[in-house]
């Protein structure tokens, strides 16, 4: 059964400065973590008992407040506490390179990562919100990567046959077991990516050898190539392949090193770069690892995780029965994880047994892919993409909401409602205040941080779309099923977007097609632009040249975004009243005229309600058969949401046939694509 824990979270801030918060109270510190105790823990670091030991007392002194806090931490947690070691991303690299793992409290003879009276894990913010706790048994997927030529790089074979039967029994003990499939054929990048997003895995486990050159340097996984050779995939290209899955809650890396930190960025390293794409539980390793080890720390792992659902609790078990089985051997400490989840939790059991799943009705659960190919081939879709397209590419809105409200003091509850925010940050600084800062310092940031510090210099000088073209250029070359790169491959004239971005123009122009860009003229001060061209009403895209039309505006002339609540107001007011004059007067032909596909939205979003209230106005007296697909995916832990949907769209779209896609949008598109690759 699983265990209610007191949070408590240590903020390292360097050498001689931290912060231990628990129960609501803060109890700042002055650690002594210099050179002098570095030197000691090196030269003790084959006895873990005493490294741990020194390393308690070096973060705890004896008379500081830190270990005050600590002490009633524990007092208040009676038996069961979770400690979180926040390391700040500005720390020096040593810092993060210690071995926390071994944190031994002397007085009380505890091991904070090993057993159940602390449970230990380290936390490592990223600006991506974690997901909730999945309402059932998570599906794993396992990788056992062992390429025929490792010989030439004097790595040792890893037995595939005997790993495999040691996992399928770790998996089969206990009560309750984990859905579990293995990777068939080589073990590509390509291969694994695929099979995630085919079945929706939500957890990865992948066996291999790790590698890190000499002097340290990117750290890479030892996959293999389709013909069977060992291919060294980097740290950076391992994680871009799993920056938008939102079904992904655990990544478990056995093999060796995988954990460590290989240059002065807290996010390198083969676990840390997947904490940086927003993972949120990462378990890797931070040393070499013996086969037996390896095959032990499963066994315990994943029985315990399936009992209980909570990562933190089941590897600190697995390494309390390391230690067991191994005492006199520090391997035990090898497992470190990095974790967002709530309370550590991968899966709510407590939600399980009593989980009722609501099946849409036969009659609106299945997408008909041959109508869609056939209407694909006619040029009679339009996608119109919404904000779960730009995930791993761009800060949610409600993460750019959060962290607006911490930086202006908002003061009002919805604090993750950006158009809220937006609307008060604009009335407290000025008329368009939130959409400079949005395309001029958001977008740019969270842009530049997906590449290496010494590549941001030169993309520094580039404008804002150049910047999304070059990251779309390296995306697309290792990630053939990017949403929008499906889209651009395509025969799709017409594209519409409330999103900002120009991802999806970077995808056509990467396609060998050249778009054609424009955004929708709402704002009253664009009244005599529109006057003004004649090119506006007869906007109209050809396979040649899409054309890519931005609803909500477009970061290139931020008066044009549609961002506070005032602007969604006088949006929807406005195109209401005006709709076909607002509107170019092809495209608003085109819309009617064709099937669309609503991809990448939330149903309770203001930003999804006022487009869907814009477009019903136009769509639900056409009086012929229409289909409309939206996107969307099942929350397990809101069984109902099919059912609130399709109550939602029929409300106002009492003509429309309506079929819904239970999915997410990369799922949706690869599936697409394959169909149309196989009817045309």
């Amino acid at each position: 059964m699983s265990q209610e824990y007191l949070d408590c979270e240590l903020y390292l801030t360097n050498y001689e400065q931290a912060k231990l918060t628990v129960d609501g109270r803060d109890y700042s510190g002055r650690p002594q973590l210099d050179e002098k105790l570095q030197q000691e823990l090196r030269r003790v670091v084959l006895d873990d008992e005493r490294y741990g030991a020194l390393l308690f007392h070096a973060l705890f002194p004896a008379g500081d407040n830190l270990l005050n806090g600590y002490r009633v931490a524990r007092e208040l947690a009676r038996s069961n506490l979770r400690f979180r070691l926040h390391i700040a991303a500005t720390a020096p690299m040593e810092l993060h390179s210690l071995h926390w793992e071994l944190l031994y409290d002397t007085e009380e003879k505890l091991a904070f990562a090993r057993g159940q009276q602390i449970v230990f894990s380290r936390y490592t913010s990223v600006p991506l919100k974690a997901n909730e706790a999945l309402a059932a048994q998570p599906k794993l997927l396992i990788v056992i990567s062992n390429p025929k030529n490792l010989g030439e790089y004097q790595l040792a074979e890893i037995d595939v046959e005997a790993a495999k039967q040691e996992i399928k029994r770790a998996l089969h003990n206990g009560e309750r077991r984990i859905d579990y499939e293995f990777l068939e054929g080589p073990a590509t990048l390509v291969r694994i990516r695929g099979r995630m997003n085919q079945s929706g895995f939500h957890a990865l486990h992948i066996q291999a050898h790790g590698h890190i050159p000499g002097g340290l340097g990117m750290a890479s996984l030892v996959l293999e190539t389709e013909d069977g050779n060992a291919d060294f995939v980097n740290e950076q290209h391992f994680s871009e392949v799993f920056a938008d899955d939102r079904n992904l809650r655990l990544v478990t890396l056995i093999a060796c090193h995988s954990g460590t930190q290989t240059r002065d960025d807290p996010f390198s390293g083969l676990a840390l770069s997947l904490v940086r794409r927003g993972i949120p539980a990462v378990i890797a390793m931070q040393q070499a690892l013996r086969f037996e080890t390896a095959t032990r720390f499963i066994e315990h792992f994943y029985p315990n995780l399936a009992q209980h659902g909570q990562v933190d609790s089941a590897i600190n078990e697995a390494r309390l029965r390391l230690y067991s089985a191994e005492r006199g051997n520090a391997d035990w400490s090898a497992p470190v994880l990095y974790m967002r989840l709530e309370e550590g939790r991968i899966f709510d059991i407590r939600k399980i047994s009593d989980q009722t799943i609501i099946k849409p009705s036969p009659d609106s659960s299945e997408v008909d892919w041959e109508s869609l190919v056939l209407r694909l081939n006619n040029g009679v879709v339009i996608p119109i993409l919404g904000p779960r397209m730009t995930q791993g590419l761009l800060p949610s809105a409600e993460e750019i909401a959060e962290s607006w409200a911490r930086e202006y003091q908002y003061p009002m509850k919805m604090q993750d409602d950006l158009p809220r925010v937006a609307q008060f940050i604009e009335t407290e600084k000025g008329q368009q205040t939130p959409h400079d800062l949005l395309v001029g310092k958001v977008f740019r940031n969270a842009l530049l941080a997906q590449v290496e510090n010494q590549d941001q210099g030169p993309l520094r000088q580039l404008s804002l779309s150049q910047v999304m073209e070059k990251i779309m250029a390296h995306r697309f070359h290792h990630d053939r099923n990017e949403p929008h790169r499906i889209l651009a491959e395509l025969p799709i004239s017409t594209y519409m977007t409330t999103n900002y971005d120009s991802f999806m123009a970077a995808a056509l122009q990467l396609a060998g097609k050249k778009s054609i860009g424009e955004y929708c003229h709402w704002n009253s001060n664009d009244l005599n632009d529109i006057k003004a061209s004649a090119d506006y009403q007869s906007l109209e895209g050809t396979l040649a040249n899409p054309l890519v039309f931005h609803l909500y505006g477009h970061h290139e002339r931020a008066t044009s975004l549609v961002l506070t609540e005032d602007n969604y107001l006088d949006f929807l007011r406005i195109i209401a009243s005006d709709y076909k004059f607002r509107m170019p007067e092809r495209l608003h032909s085109s819309v009617v005229n064709s099937m669309v596909l609503f991809l990448g939205y939330e149903l309770d979003s203001l930003h999804f309600r006022v487009l869907y209230r814009t477009m019903v106005a136009e769509l639900k007296d056409l009086k012929r058969d229409r289909i409309a697909v939206l996107q969307i995916e099942r929350e397990e832990n809101q069984p109902s949401r099919v059912e609130v949907l399709l109550r939602f769209m029929k409300k106002y779209c009492h003509n429309l046939q309506i079929k819904v896609y239970e999915g997410s949008v990369r799922d949706f598109l690869f599936e697409l694509r394959n169909h149309w690759e196989k009817g045309s």
